[in-house]
């Protein structure tokens, strides 16, 4: 059988041409079921069957049903190339994972399976409603019912050996009820609703998972399901589900999907494959008093989105389950235990009802869109709406080029009468004013707290830091931002100073990469000494005026101060940077040398104790692959192609049929081929994506990096480097005329979700060195430093290579500490690179104190001198802290450096001698000490003008259900 799509758009309505197809494409389905049950009926058709016909917004392979049926019997006449498609679990889940038993077979779990833990009490259900009914008869529509748990394949307690699995035993929690709620727009944190189930089973003491099945739309829809519990068993997987963080639930969490009556597409699209939601779609968690919600945005993901676009189409012929696990990854969380199931009966997108939000609330108003470019979803099939192809089993096929028609899905509008619902106000408020200045002290309590954390860390001889994790190791850091971030106090108005001096450290990493420490610490100097003046009654706003004029005029001096970082100097910016690590310095000083200033860095974890260099040349820009279903590497979400070709197009890509004569060409020469186009319509990226996946076409696409003009340059580099043409309509090139001669060829080709890198076959190296002159005639003629930073930046994509550090550690925790010295030594030489050096060990911030004489004589009052004084005493902190880290009198320390006129002069903390800083290599970059002294003045501002705190008011944790002493009946 052949489906011709030539004459498909024409004539035809698309409502017409989705439904026509999928009536074909059931009846293909029957044939081939048919086919499939009767070993005497062999038929080869003649014509080669269409393939994996798929919707514009998702596809990928099922393992499962690839593994099936490629085991053919010895005695087929054919064999598939191309098989059925769902989506992969990404924990190596390669069988099924949900089967319905056939009749009169009883499968019995592992003898060494555990039992689900009973609840201390049976849970009384009859006090929970929603909208839709529970109908275990499933005799009516709009209902639902719990399935029978032996339904579910979960890991057995042997599985880590044999990949077994047994039939779940029983639920960890039990459906209480279920809503079905539609809006204009996405409805949030669903579970802070009034009178819903998380609410009132938190009013008699039990827990509630809240799942809210966000489907986007024109008119948004929410499926949520309410799982309640009596008791959370202490250390269990579903404790720390509900209690862990967000990076253990998307690493834990699982669904399970299935439709077990509905059409064989329909089943065939969802599959049966479990997936981890965190990282199959996004996920949003609230963990609210006795519940915990995920949010499910469907939208987020292309494949899912589509899928469900199929589904919408017949979903009142549907049933279907959904059951939530808690993966198991260890010998000791073995076997699996399912949170719980729903079965869900002919529900009408109809039935829905009003969703009405409560003043004040927010939540998202935003339309979601879809793209084929969403995350993969590993557990909604591969094949949606009017875009699946289907190849019996035993019929051979040939690879050919597959032409993918938009999808059309119409959703039935009724209007029906809403309930209203009403959610809880918001909680109280706790004021604290500053009348006897308790406020402020408490705030201030909050910085000096953080600020002595962070600050140990200060100097060559700064200490290390250990963070607890709540699950696995501690980390030994000694990087100020990161011991900033996991600082959270129990006093909340300290808490709240915490948060703002924290602010700019965090600032400061942003922008320059390091000085973090720095940053608080001359953050805490300006908030003390601007405390004791408002205290004395000085004008807050005045006092901040004259710190903004101070500190912007210091930037002005600190300017001329700097000098261009030499070669020979860039190592000993890293090695002080990294705490006067000099093979880190030496090993970024070698990286910057073998790929130019400009050239790009990055960091890996090594897998060896030793640190190691390694320089890949090419070129790299901050483009990564429009979809993930174009990855060959799954597990390091990459694609990479050697002898590719590589097509360029400076304009948008909105139709498949313009790309057949290249495409086709690529087919038959079996080259990888790389798209950089403006961008890829759905309709054109869909039929890459299924041809790339049913193994026609190595295919990648990407969107061509910059914007305007800019993009247009970029593309003439990759053009040069590659030897390619960049097709323009303007230069009288066409897109659906191109031949293969406008192809461009690269040695190799690595794209990743964030960028792509190009490396040349050198056969163009002379085009490359022509290009980067005229380049550099370029930024001659370039007045605007921008224009000359972009220009020098295209040059060292063009001529440079990539350098790849790989730090080596001992153990996980001395790797992540040292990955983050690294890191900072490495952000330290780039802004050198870009602002120049300064003097360091806090000498450069010392010396700008003399400065602020000559300030001061232009302020406009006495407040605003006094601003300036604030700021000339705080510049010295910095010196100081490093001192008192070395063992050493700060004081002293501040005056000795201060006696020489020699500004290069100041205190080595690493030796303790007094000496040449410059000429020691004790050096910072100026951007780093110029945001330092900039973010620092922002918070200082801020925090001197605050004269009340408004905090939340904690509400009490309620007691879990059952007597004070367990049950052991010595309670009262």
């Amino acid at each position: 059988m052949q489906i011709d799509l030539r004459g498909w758009f024409l004539n035809y309505s698309p409502s017409f041409q989705y439904h026509s197809l999928l009536q074909i494409l059931n009846s293909v389905a029957g044939l081939r079921e048919y086919f499939s049950q009767t070993d005497e009926i062999h038929i080869t058709p003649r014509i080669p069957v269409m393939e994996n016909m798929v919707d514009t917004s998702s596809v990928q392979k099922d393992d499962k049903i690839r593994e099936e049926e490629s085991k053919t019997k010895p005695d087929d006449r054919g064999q598939t190339d191309s098989k059925n498609m769902g989506i992969i679990d990404e924990e190596t889940d390669d069988d099924e994972d949900y089967q319905v038993p056939e009749a009169n077979i009883e499968e019995e779990p592992d003898k060494d399976a555990k039992r689900t833990d009973e609840p201390p009490q049976k849970i009384d259900l009859s006090c929970f409603s929603g909208i839709l009914r529970c109908d275990p008869e499933e005799k009516s529509r709009n209902c639902w019912t719990v399935p029978d748990s032996k339904l579910f394949k979960v890991r057995s307690k042997n599985f880590p050996h044999d990949k077994s699995k047994i039939p779940a035993a029983g639920y960890l929690m039990e459906l209480a009820a279920i809503d079905w709620f539609k809006d204009s727009k996405r409805m949030d944190n669903v579970g802070r609703q009034k009178g819903c189930v998380a609410q009132v089973a938190a009013e008699k003491g039990m827990h509630t998972f809240v799942a809210n099945i966000q489907i986007p739309g024109s008119t948004h829809y929410s499926l949520v399901m309410y799982f309640v519990t009596s008791w959370l068993e202490k250390g269990s997987l579903l404790q720390r589900l509900f209690d862990g963080d967000d990076e253990f639930r998307n690493s834990r969490l699982k669904l399970i999907p299935s439709v077990p009556k509905g059409s064989w597409i329909v089943r065939q699209s969802v599959g049966s494959t479990p997936c981890l939601l965190g990282k199959a779609v996004d996920c949003s968690y609230i963990r609210g008093p006795s519940y915990l919600e995920v949010d499910v945005d469907i939208g987020s993901s292309a494949v899912a989105n589509g899928v469900l676009g199929l589904v919408f189409g017949v979903v009142t012929t549907l049933v279907v389950d959904m059951a939530f696990l808690i993966q198991a990854n260890t010998y000791e969380e073995l076997p699996e235990q399912v949170i719980g199931a729903a079965r869900l009966a002919h529900v009408e997108p109809s039935a829905a009802q009003g969703y009405e939000e409560p003043p004040g609330a927010q939540r998202s108003s935003s339309s979601l869109t879809q793209s084929a470019g969403g995350n993969m979803t590993s557990s909604f099939g591969s094949t949606s709406t009017c875009g699946l192809k289907i190849t019996p089993t035993g019929f051979t096929t040939k690879k050919q080029l597959c032409l993918v028609p938009p999808p059309v899905v119409s959703l039935p509008q009724k209007i029906r009468p809403q309930r209203k619902c009403h959610f809880r106000v918001n909680a109280a408020k706790e004021l604290y004013f500053n009348k006897d200045g308790s406020a402020m002290k408490k705030l201030q309590n909050g910085v000096n707290k953080l600020a002595d954390l962070v600050g140990v860390t200060l100097g060559p001889k700064g200490r290390n830091v250990v963070l607890e994790s709540k699950y696995g190791s501690p980390k030994i850091v000694n990087d100020g931002v990161t011991v900033a971030k996991e600082v959270e106090l129990e006093d909340p108005v300290e808490n709240i100073g915490a948060k703002l001096v924290r602010q700019a450290a965090s600032k400061t990493n942003d922008l320059a990469g390091d000085g973090t420490t720095t940053s608080v610490v001359l953050a805490q100097g300006m908030i003390t000494e601007g405390v004791k003046v408002v205290a004395a009654g000085a004008n807050p706003v005045q006092i901040t005026r004259g710190i903004e004029k101070t500190v912007k005029a210091l930037g002005a001096e600190l300017k001329k101060m700097s000098k261009e970082v030499e070669d020979s100097e860039l190592a000993d910016v890293a090695a002080v940077s990294a705490g006067n690590n000099y093979e880190i310095g030496d090993m970024i000083a070698e990286a910057m040398s073998k790929v130019g200033r400009q050239g790009v860095v990055t960091l890996e974890e090594g897998k060896s104790a030793e640190n190691s260099l390694y320089v890949v040349e090419g070129m790299q820009f901050d483009r990564g692959y429009i979809s993930p279903y174009f990855v060959t590497d799954s597990e390091k979400m990459t694609v990479e192609y050697e002898n590719c070709k590589l097509l360029l197009v400076d304009k948008k890509i909105n139709n498949a049929r313009d790309l057949i004569s290249i495409l086709e060409d690529a087919i038959r020469s079996a080259y990888p081929i790389l798209i950089i186009a403006e961008d890829i319509e759905q309709e054109a990226l869909a039929t890459l994506v299924v041809n790339r996946l049913r193994g026609a076409l190595k295919i990648a696409a990407i969107k061509a990096p910059g914007f305007g003009e800019r993009k247009s340059q970029y593309l003439d580099d990759i053009a040069t480097l590659t030897g390619g043409t960049v097709i323009r309509e303007e230069v009288g090139l066409s897109l659906d005329k191109a031949d293969k001669d406008i192809l461009g060829t690269a040695a190799k080709v690595v794209v990743t979700k964030d960028s792509t890198t190009i490396v040349g076959d050198g056969t163009t190296q002379d085009e490359v060195n022509k290009r980067v002159t005229q380049i550099k005639n370029q930024i001659e003629a370039a007045e605007q430093e921008y224009e000359k930073e972009k220009l020098n930046e295209r040059i060292a994509k063009l001529s440079g290579g990539v350098a790849v550090i790989q730090v080596g550690a001992q153990t996980e925790t001395e790797l992540k500490e040292k990955k983050l010295r690294v890191e900072d030594a490495l952000n330290a030489t780039k802004a050198a690179v870009e602002e120049g050096i300064v003097v360091g060990g806090g000498c450069t911030l010392l010396r700008l104190a003399s400065k602020v004489d000559a300030i001061i004589d232009t302020l406009e009052n006495d407040e605003q001198k006094v601003g300036a004084e604030i700021v000339r005493k705080s510049l010295s902190y910095p010196l100081k802290l490093i001192a008192k880290n070395a063992g050493v009198n700060g004081s002293v320390v501040t005056e000795k450096v201060l006696s020489s006129d020699n500004f290069k002069y100041g205190y080595n903390a690493a030796t303790g001698k007094y000496e040449d800083l410059m000429a020691a290599g004790i050096i910072d970059p100026t951007k780093v000490v110029r945001c330092c002294l900039e973010h620092a003045a922002s918070v200082a501002k801020t925090f001197i003008t605050s004269d009340a705190v408004v905090v939340d008011i904690k509400e009490p944790e309620k007691a879990p259900a059952g007597s004070p002493m367990g049950g052991s009946g010595y309670g009262f």
